[in-house]
């Protein structure tokens, strides 16, 4: 049986190893509390008991951020910014994660759901817009201490064939647009005509 107390990113951990069965939980800021919570939940353990029924309540998708929306989104982002959050949240995020913990949502379930609207033929700046309020509510969460992790970071990131055809739609100046070019530089802007080679190297 081991019970630990551990700082991670600015919060106080409780770690547990008992029997093989393996649990985290975090405490805050306080080191004091961690430990009184370590202390405790190593004396249930001394009688069996695993469950920590002291946890922090379940904290679903939902309400979670609907708080998130009508506290923080309201008092600092913009009313056109807050809107979009509030559709993304009604159309896409909350049919995809309902009532499930904060907590409880993974890395594999948000790249379902991106993935999942692309298939739907929704335009990759429409996903982004999604997610753009999943990042920053579960910044807040890892902020505040109800999760360790951000579970919807780099998630559309460019593979390197999208990077590749995103390159190939690059757009050259023809023969003829690089002449009106030159000549426009040379009549308007003759300190930097010299900057044509054949000007250069005559």
């Amino acid at each position: 049986m081991a019970v630990k107390v551990k700082q991670h990113r600015g919060r106080w951990w409780v770690f547990i190893d008992h029997k093989g069965k393996r649990k985290a939980k975090c405490i805050g800021k306080s080191q004091r509390a961690a430990q009184e919570v370590a202390g405790k939940i190593e004396a249930k353990l001394k009688l069996g008991d695993f469950s920590l029924s002291d946890e922090k309540p379940q904290r679903s998708f939902d309400a979670y951020f609907r708080n998130w929306l009508d506290t923080y989104v309201k008092a600092h982002c913009k009313e056109r910014t807050s809107y979009l959050y509030e559709a993304a949240f009604r159309l896409y995020l909350l049919p995809a994660f309902g009532q499930k913990d904060i907590a409880t949502i993974t890395r594999e379930e948000v790249k379902t759901l991106a993935y999942d609207l692309l298939a739907r033929r929704k335009q990759r700046s429409t996903v982004a817009g999604v997610l753009t309020p999943l990042i920053e509510m579960f910044n807040h969460a890892l902020e505040d201490g109800h999760v360790d992790r951000n579970p919807a970071l780099r998630i559309l990131r460019r593979s390197r064939k999208e990077e590749g055809e995103q390159k190939q739609k690059a757009s050259f100046l023809t023969r003829e647009e690089l002449g009106v070019l030159l000549h426009t530089c040379q009549e308007h802007f003759p300190a930097y005509y010299p900057l044509n080679p054949r000007v250069r190297n005559g």
